[in-house]
């Protein structure tokens, strides 16, 4: 069952709110072994939006635009754009109660 009330009908950006959806997706599909192999687990104390690496080369955590980039490029590999974007879709959906989810 379902309640709401308000505005529920305005459509919200997720933005920042997707990484962890994102990071548990990958770790469910690659295994954390695979996932903590390209992304670190350190805390970053900066923007998500800023570019910083490890030493080896890695993005800090799957919180940053730069780890939720690799977690993508893990969860979904060379699929089709379509089929990526189709996936990631109905996985957002069900993670908010099988609403609507789209992009501009």
């Amino acid at each position: 069952q379902m309640f709401s009330f308000g505005e529920t009908d305005d459509r919200t950006p997720i933005i920042d709110a997707v990484k962890p959806i994102l990071y548990s997706m990958a770790c469910e599909k690659a295994g954390m072994g695979l996932v903590h192999k390209y992304v670190d687990i350190e805390a970053a104390g900066v923007a998500p939006d800023e570019v910083m690496l490890t030493k080896e080369g890695k993005p800090l955590n799957p919180m940053m635009n730069t780890g939720a980039l690799v977690m993508c490029a893990l969860l979904l590999g060379k699929s089709d754009t379509s089929d990526r974007f189709r996936m990631l879709q109905e996985t957002l959906s069900r993670f908010i109660g099988n609403g609507k989810v789209g992009f501009s």
